[in-house]
């Protein structure tokens, strides 16, 4: 028990020292944070999109073949395909309805309004309709042709393709949030230190911020699993708190026999 009392006192004695006097702005746990929620997003987003393939699939067989002559739907000719895009995960939804309307150049908004969420394809025009909105996008004046047949495999070098490139923006964006982040708090630190005679650097101040961001955010994640997740104000209140309490630990500035800072 001795044994481990004095592992935790020196653990945290290492803690402190690395938060007072270390080196730079604690970005290495932020990066290491980025990364962890990045493949958390990558592997869900992945398993969506290959639960997506094969339903895809499905609906490209009801539909196809399809040929595009300058920008007209030629084959099939004055037809109406309503088809299903069933979307795995969502309990109890019917599907995304697809339409092929090749009777009519183009479709009614009113009509294409009753609808809450549909693909629908008139002989020139490709209409989304999504929250009450609907986009338009013309086939334009090109000519190619669809051929009943699996691509599967090409929708999954695709998806890969892009899962990647999302992945890497992904990490970037969460490191620049993370960061803010942790300036935030090492902003709010001021409070707990106003009257401190020997005030922390902003290095140190962003450290704390970092590593209290970190430790909370992991702490969530695990908590998470367990359904027992936080956030909003919850969260905010758990990552002040626990910069507020490692800023105590700092040794009192005020008896002159503070460590000298390094700073980054």
């Amino acid at each position: 028990r001795m044994a481990k009392n004095n592992f935790r006192r020196n653990l945290m004695t290492r803690i402190i020292n690395y938060l007072k006097n270390g080196r730079g702005i604690g970005t290495l746990f932020l990066a290491l944070l980025a990364v962890i929620i990045t493949v958390q997003v990558f592997y869900a987003s992945k398993k969506v999109v290959l639960a997506m393939v094969p339903e895809v699939q499905n609906t490209l067989d009801q539909l196809l073949p399809i040929e595009i002559e300058n920008g007209v739907v030629i084959e099939p000719a004055d037809t109406v395909k309503n088809v299903k895009l069933k979307v795995p995960f969502v309990p109890g939804y019917a599907g995304l309805p697809v339409i092929l309307d090749t009777r009519v150049d183009s479709l009614d908004f009113d009509e294409l309004l009753k609808s809450k969420s549909s693909i629908q394809i008139s002989r020139k025009n490709v209409y989304v309709v999504s929250k009450g909105e609907v986009k338009v996008r013309s086939l334009g004046d090109a000519s190619y042709r669809f051929e009943k047949q699996d691509y599967q495999e090409k929708m999954k070098d695709v998806s890969e393709h892009y899962l990647n490139i999302f992945a890497v923006a992904c990490f970037v964006i969460l490191l620049a949030y993370y960061l803010l982040i942790a300036l935030f708090y090492a902003a709010v630190t001021f409070l707990f230190t106003g009257k401190w005679a020997e005030k922390p650097t902003f290095s140190s101040r962003m450290r704390v911020g970092s590593t209290a961001v970190f430790a909370i955010s992991v702490l969530n994640l695990l908590l998470g699993y367990a359904g027992l997740g936080i956030s909003g104000i919850f969260f905010l209140a758990a990552v002040t708190a626990l910069a507020f309490w490692l800023m105590l630990q700092f040794p009192d500035s005020s008896d002159g026999d503070a460590a000298k800072k390094t700073e980054a």
